[in-house]
């Protein structure tokens, strides 16, 4: 038989330090975006252009995975709202 190992605590500390990391994530993309855009002051021309074109067609996946980092994230919260209300459902029954 399998045993927990885990406490809600621990899962909701682990879903804010995913949190954190999508904050880092999304705080590099817009100092990458900055990055990148200040670049036009000083390169001009076709490769610019096309550096500038394949930048911009990968904003969507950066969307991505922030969001994909928030749904884990949340993934995490729901586990240890749903182990903390069994374990409280087991403690009444054992009570009972």
């Amino acid at each position: 038989m399998a045993r927990i190992q885990v406490t809600p605590e621990v899962l909701n500390e682990k879903s804010n330090e995913v949190r954190k990391y999508k904050e880092e994530h999304v705080s590099t993309i817009q100092k990458l975006t900055a990055m990148v855009n200040g670049l036009t002051e000083i390169w001009q021309g076709e490769a610019q252009t096309a550096f500038q074109a394949k930048f911009d067609g990968m904003k969507s996946t950066f969307t991505q995975f922030e969001q994909i980092l928030e749904e884990y994230a949340l993934n995490l919260s729901d586990a240890a709202k749903t182990y903390a209300e069994a374990e409280a459902a087991a403690t009444q029954r054992s009570r009972g």
